[in-house]
């Protein structure tokens, strides 16, 4: 056997793969890459994974040629609301085709949009019936909803048109409430939407006292662009955050997974704050309807307790007044009775009176009389110790002026002593006295000055 080039052989091939894969065929298969040059042509590799264990059976390259690119993606986006993407099932007719160059491929023709619409819907409601399998799909959605939620945890892009909206209207409301919000960063859309998501709810996790409500917001998008919100971890966690969870991810038309499992979806972030205002209106008009409530039901009480009142201090007044005026007559009664039971008593008992009246006068004289006898004796008792006691204390005062007199010092002196004195003092020992004093020496009949020699 003659050797072959490597040409010759891949040639053979080539002829033998068209000649057996002349027709077209359709295939189902996922886009796990997909990239458009500069030509327009756009480049796949498509596979097949195994359904349970997602174990990649079936791998190949395919291509679209700008030609037909166009028109392919136009339609495909027109009726998904999408471009062609990787992680997504398409139906495609496909001319299986092999270069001497670049080998086995698939030369796209077609691609059926509504086939990936179905798939998209049919993982969507298998995501959908895997949470109320693992009971929590409804686990969000049966949390309290505070009366009065002005703490919100936000997760959005920072750069997302949707957040300046949803700020703005909770800032700018109209009946002044005051909001307090924190933004914890997320990406919105792409393939790193669910780590990013999953990131910023376990951030708010982490200072969970400090929020009432957590808000997930963006703004709007085409369908398939939000398919990250159908994705199992997300939607797992919403639904088992211990916070009541808005979603506002600015879809129109549908629903993501995400919103079926938060505690309430809204369209749009404005309609997000909308809905945080208008709880809050809600209460606040309730509050002051229940005070009206009050106020008027405490009126009508204060009413009805006045009239009571009112109507009990007439009757009190007038049974007061009847009972003064039946007291009075009672009164003046018993006063009449009184007069005539003391003018009869005075008259049956006048002479009584009389004879108790001499009997009072004798004895009050008597006793006069008995008392001024004991008072004269007692003043002749008086005079007579008051006289013995002047002359006691006369002989007394005689004895002490004659104990005073023969103290006298004349008397001392007429005796022929003499007193002598230094400086008006009298001197009693001649250690009083120094050299050079003058001295006084009184004597009987004359003063004597000495100096101490």
């Amino acid at each position: 056997m003659d050797p072959l080039s490597l040409s010759e052989l891949t040639e053979m091939i080539k002829e033998t793969i068209d000649e057996s894969f002349s027709n077209y065929y359709l295939v189902v298969a996922e886009i796990s890459q997909i990239n458009t040059n500069y030509s327009g042509h756009s480049y796949l590799q498509l596979v097949e994974k195994q359904k349970d264990t997602d174990k990649v059976i079936a791998n190949m390259r395919a291509m679209i040629w700008a030609f037909k690119n166009r028109i392919i993606q136009d339609n495909f986006e027109m009726v998904t609301g999408s471009v062609l993407k990787e992680g997504i099932k398409i139906l495609a007719t496909v001319e299986v085709n092999f270069h001497q160059v670049y080998g086995m491929g698939l030369v796209i023709h077609d691609i059926d949009p509504t086939y990936t619409v179905g798939d998209i819907e049919k993982r969507r409601q298998e995501i959908i019936d895997r949470l109320k399998e693992d009971g929590i799909f409804d686990m969000n959605k049966n949390l309290e909803f505070p009366l009065v939620p002005q703490k919100i945890a936000i997760v959005s892009s920072a750069t997302a048109a949707g957040l300046d909206d949803f700020l703005n209207h909770i800032t700018n409301n109209d009946y002044g409430y005051k909001f307090e919000h924190k933004l914890f960063e997320a990406v919105m859309q792409g393939d790193k939407t669910e780590e990013s998501i999953i990131r910023a709810l376990d951030n708010i996790f982490k200072e969970i006292e400090n929020f009432e409500v957590v808000v997930i917001i963006r703004g709007g998008g085409s369908k398939l662009d939000l398919s990250a919100f159908d994705s199992y971890n997300i939607a797992q966690n919403i639904a088992q955050f211990p916070l009541p969870v808005l979603t506002g991810i600015g879809h129109q038309r549908d629903l993501s997974i995400a919103d079926l499992v938060a505690h309430k979806s809204l369209k749009t972030p404005t309609a997000v704050a909308d809905f945080l205002v208008n709880k809050i209106y809600d209460f606040d008009t309730e509050i002051t309807s229940k005070f009206e409530q009050i106020t008027a039901y405490v009126q009508n009480k204060i009413d009805e307790e006045k009239f009571v009142i009112e109507k009990l201090f007439n009757r009190l007044k007038n049974e007061t007044i009847s009972y003064v005026y039946e007291s009075k007559t009672k009164l003046f009664q018993k006063n009449q009775n009184l007069k005539y039971s003391a003018k009869n008593f005075i008259l049956s008992n006048i002479e009584t009176i009389k004879t108790k009246k001499t009997e009072l006068k004798n004895k009050a004289e008597k006793m006069m009389f008995l008392k001024s006898q004991e008072i004269d004796n007692k003043n002749n008792v008086l005079k007579n110790d008051v006289k013995a006691l002047f002359i006691k204390k006369e002989n007394e005062l005689k004895i002490m002026a004659s104990k005073i007199d023969a103290h006298n010092p004349q008397h001392i002196l007429d005796l022929g002593f003499s007193i002598t004195r230094k400086n008006g003092k009298s001197v009693k020992s001649d250690i009083e006295l120094t050299k050079g004093d003058e001295i006084l020496t009184q004597l009987k009949d004359g003063v004597v000055i000495s100096i101490v020699e």
